[in-house]
């Protein structure tokens, strides 16, 4: 029989406890399939949802989805008899009361979690104060991350107050529809969506750009733009619903303001932040100048594909909980693979800022496979009105004054490159839609007793070859350095691979510090 608790008893009971754990945290841990072990603790990872556990000096990951118990005291019985799954997690505590929550993360000395009494509050709870943890399925994974950590020298204020202040020059240069019906569906669509979503505390606001261009993106603060010809590409509201909950999910992990946050260390923009807000810095105007003007520098900027993915994955979760099949995004990334063939200038932009879409589809399937789906809406007759309506209206016209310089971002990122390893950024060049492309970059390389690395930008064919240890003839090739500035013209379409190797460092690891560019004109 459970028993309720009060969180102010609970938390005297954690904290006033007076037993200590050996240094080795043994587990007996109870899978789905039936089969008990017990096993040395070893880590958790809170992004793959995965412990890592040791037994007879062999290592082993298993995701949590696959324990059903884990019992803190090694002479338990994973599982008493009657007891049944229940829709939260429930800890049993060491006087055998027992709580309900979430389970988040677990190290050698105590158990992340959220507690449920009146409404789920945040918990750590001493691992010798727990008998043993029983996992529900029911428990969505995405409740069990934390999103929007990392590297962001803005509060949430000042994150607004930034978006607050671009969206008006966005806005000048994008050419918005200003078509109440369009707005206002998109606006109501998105807010629902965002509503559910796991940072629904900004003030959300979404608009259509007149453009016949396939792309949608976020200036951070809550703000999304969609472009016309998106809109005008879905086949029902759920391929819709799932641009919208991306874009959303960007705001969710901050990934804007952690990228306008580089910005400020690469460019040397020191000043404060009331002073960026009211966009006086001249260092801002110079990045959005190098950037082709503040759409451009917005549009293609280049996340990091663990943004992306989590963008998707907090996408496929945030449609499911409002009751959308996430499948519309599966459905949407296909077509956009197809039109890559034979309509590629529509989707210039979109492939050059996101990963491919065979690998969105897989990430985002991975996710939706641990989902009951059926009979979840994927359409809705005002969507189809306003598809409808946005076909009727005249077609959007360039402004001869939009700005042509662009920059599309390869790396910029601080890089792990292992001991006799290696590691590399795939970019694409089109020389259709690309004129006067240059790579332009720079890279610092510490570790060891050289702090050195060699860099190296091959194309397709001898990327390959260099991968597999053969010969291969590079385009640039850096040497055995500490650190280099690039500019190289890149004449000819293909793929393109920046590429650094430590091979010659049996032992030492290296960290690179890199940031490139490809900057062109479009034609």
């Amino acid at each position: 029989m459970r028993t309720r608790i009060s969180i102010a008893f609970l938390v005297f009971l954690l904290t006033s406890t007076s037993q200590v754990l050996a240094k080795d945290t043994f587990l007996k841990v109870l899978r789905r399939s039936g089969h008990v072990a017990v096993v040395k603790f070893s880590g958790y990872d809170d992004k793959k949802l995965d412990f890592e556990f040791e037994r007879a000096k062999l290592k082993t990951d298993v995701n949590l989805r696959e324990i059903k118990v884990v019992c803190f005291d090694t002479t338990l019985a994973a599982i008493e008899p009657g007891e049944i799954e229940d829709s939260f997690d429930v800890f049993t505590l060491a006087d055998g009361v027992t709580v309900r929550g979430i389970f988040k993360k677990m190290n050698s000395s105590e158990v992340k979690a959220l507690i449920q009494e009146d409404h789920l509050e945040p918990r750590s709870l001493p691992l010798a104060s727990i008998k043993k943890v029983t996992f529900g399925l029911k428990v969505l994974d995405v409740n069990r991350r934390e999103f929007g950590t990392g590297f962001n020298l803005f509060g949430k204020d000042i994150e607004v107050a930034l978006a607050n202040a671009f969206a008006p020059q966005v806005e000048q240069e994008a050419q918005p529809l200003k078509d109440a019906m369009a707005d206002d569906y998109l606006n109501t669509l998105g807010r629902r969506i965002a509503a559910a979503s796991k940072r629904p505390d900004l003030d959300y606001t979404f608009k259509v750009i007149d453009s016949e261009e396939i792309n949608a993106f976020t200036i951070g603060g809550g703000r999304v733009y969609v472009n016309r010809g998106l809109i005008e590409q879905t086949d029902n509201e759920s391929e819709l619903a799932g641009v919208i909950a991306h874009e959303i999910g960007h705001n969710v992990g901050k990934h804007t303001a952690k990228n306008l946050s580089k910005q400020l260390l690469y460019y040397g923009i020191t000043v404060g932040g009331s002073e960026l807000i009211e966009q006086k810095s001249e260092k801002w105007a110079e990045v959005f100048q190098q950037a082709g003007g503040v759409v451009s520098f917005f549009v293609m900027m280049k996340y990091s594909r663990d943004d992306e993915r989590e963008a998707d994955y907090l996408g496929v979760y945030n449609l499911y909980e409002i009751g959308y099949d996430p499948n519309g995004m599966i459905s949407l990334f296909e077509k956009f693979k197809k039109m890559q063939g034979y309509e590629p200038s529509r989707l210039e932009v979109f492939f050059q800022t996101h990963p491919k879409p065979s690998e969105r589809m897989e990430n985002a399937g991975v996710e939706i496979a641990k989902l009951d789906v059926r009979q979840l809406k994927s359409d809705d007759p005002e969507f189809q009105t306003v598809k409808l309506h946005l076909q009727q209206l005249p077609r959007p016209t360039v402004s001869p004054e939009q700005p042509a310089l662009c920059q599309m971002l390869v790396a910029d990122d601080t890089l792990q490159v292992q001991a006799a390893g290696m590691a590399w950024y795939e970019f694409t060049v089109d020389t259709t839609i690309m004129k006067n492309c240059q790579l332009k970059g720079e890279f610092v390389a510490s570790g060891g007793a050289g702090n050195d690395i060699k860099a190296d930008i091959f194309d397709q064919v001898n990327f390959l070859n260099w991968k597999n240890g053969h010969a291969a003839s590079s385009l640039y090739s850096s040497g055995q350095v500490t650190a280099a500035k690039v500019d190289l013209p890149m004449s000819q379409s293909g793929i393109y691979y920046l590429t650094f190797d430590n091979r010659f460092s049996l032992f030492t690891n290296k960290a690179i510090v890199v940031r490139f560019a490809a900057e062109f004109t479009r034609k």
